[in-house]
């Protein structure tokens, strides 16, 4: 007993238990459709209804971004050919299988998995029982880890140079700033080290807003403690303009919004009136 592929002889049939066989298919130049049947030692064909599809060989050219992090899934484009929009399509990161969502026949998308270690992996794809092999790796990288920041306020105006310090900060990827989660306007941050690197605040209104650092490949990675944008101070008026300088005095500051988080000189030496406030000028002695 043989497998016929429309025209195509197939090899010799494996009986496996009765009424069920295993065929092996012959190749095929032409992609397309074909109708199953089997051809008896005697040379009787058996028709039947079942069809069988020939399709191209599935390529995978690219992935995009080809490096993201260890610790949490994101999203790869895949770029290919014959990627089959009616089939199951799975992504095979090493050996671990993720979703996969066939796009058109040159575009997918797929999910990472989480992975324990750092490192290139090979990439490939599966169609239901069939591993299809691509020459494609991808690579596990640390995502980048913020303990703290300093100074942990500044002007709205924008401008502070904020330390900020941690983890994984070496990575290689082009780490950039974005001060809350809603900021398109990111900034490339400048690293120090692994373990620290500065961010320059952006001018916005006053609120507190959230770091993140990272990329478009590894994502972003946020402070747990806030960053508050201060509106500034606009002094009106300082009086008096002179003081002695054998002993302290005091001063008062008039400007358009006094604020207690902000410090000129010292703390203020008296309550705040309506844009007001006092403050010690401390003695430095004959210069």
């Amino acid at each position: 007993m043989k497998c016929m592929f429309q025209e195509n002889i197939g090899s010799v049939v494996m009986e496996v238990q009765e009424n069920e066989f295993v065929c092996y298919t012959p190749p095929s130049e032409i992609p397309g459709t074909v109708r199953l049947s089997l051809l008896s030692d005697s040379g009787k064909r058996i028709q039947s209804d079942l069809l069988f599809e020939y399709i191209p060989d599935l390529l995978a050219h690219s992935l995009f971004p080809s490096s993201g992090p260890s610790t949490s899934s994101s999203e790869v484009a895949v770029r290919g050919e014959y990627l089959p929009l009616n089939g199951s399509v799975k992504c095979v990161f090493g050996g671990q299988d993720t979703t996969g969502l066939v796009m058109t026949s040159s575009y997918m998308r797929c999910i990472t998995p989480v992975s324990r270690q750092v490192g290139t992996i090979p990439f490939s794809l599966r169609i239901g029982k069939i591993a299809v092999g691509t020459p494609l790796k991808y690579e596990f990288v640390e995502a980048p880890q913020v303990f703290g920041m300093i100074p942990s306020q500044g002007p709205a105006e924008g401008g502070t140079r904020v330390l900020l310090y941690g983890a994984g900060f070496d990575v290689g990827q082009g780490i950039r700033c974005k001060f809350g989660l809603e900021d398109e306007s990111e900034s490339m941050a400048q690293i120090s080290s692994s373990t620290a690197l500065h961010c320059i605040s952006r001018p916005g209104k006053a609120q507190n807003l959230t770091i993140g650092i990272g990329n478009s490949v590894i994502g972003f990675t946020f402070t747990k403690t806030p960053f508050e944008l201060l509106e500034v101070m606009r002094i009106f008026r300082v009086y008096p303009t002179k003081v002695p300088v054998n002993r302290d005095t005091q001063i008062t500051i008039e400007e358009n919004r006094v604020t207690n988080h902000y410090i000129l000189l010292r703390e203020p030496v008296g309550s705040f009136k309506k844009n007001m406030a006092m403050f010690r000028v401390p003695y430095h002695g004959l210069r």
